[in-house]
């Protein structure tokens, strides 16, 4: 729901998180033959996730008004990688600016393990903290100029894992 106010933050119950997709196969595609399943959760188990990505995760450190007061270490997956296996009526979902992020967290303990981001909104970025499988060996990171976002997403436009 995009913000009709983009000065006024917005908070809203959710309970469509996701749109539907197909069931995560055991074979990837050719494409994605380094791609393994990682699971993820919020702090207190509520929200559940799973989604197909390497074992390295090339991540995105932002300096935005909302990523840094969070310190938000970002992973982008293509939506069709990710699926919410339980939660989606515990997410409440947080917008500003111009509405298109999608910012959801669990209502009970505050986390946000991820949401859906304003450079990429066909995409889901991921908190590799919130990976509870042991299965990430490493995260490289770069750095997005957040602060001066219109200037930087043209210079580093999106993509997804």
């Amino acid at each position: 729901m995009p913000n009709s106010n983009p000065e006024r933050p917005v908070s809203t119950d959710t309970t469509e998180v996701v749109p539907e997709h197909p069931e995560h196969s055991d074979t990837p595609d050719q494409e994605d033959s380094n791609d393994i399943v990682h699971e993820g959760s919020c702090h207190c188990g509520k929200v559940k996730w799973v989604m197909r990505a390497p074992r390295v995760l090339q991540c995105v450190r932002c300096n935005c008004s909302i990523c840094k007061k969070k310190s938000l270490i970002h992973y982008i997956v293509k939506r069709e990688k990710f699926t919410l296996v339980q939660g989606g009526d515990k997410l409440k979902t947080y917008t500003f600016n111009t509405g298109v992020a999608q910012h959801r967290f669990c209502k009970k303990c505050g986390v946000q393990s991820f949401y859906i981001p304003r450079s990429n909104p066909n995409s889901i970025s991921v908190m590799p903290n919130c990976i509870d499988s042991n299965t990430v060996d490493s995260i490289e990171l770069s750095d997005f100029e957040g602060q001066n976002w219109d200037e930087a997403i043209k210079l580093n436009p999106p993509s997804s894992n």
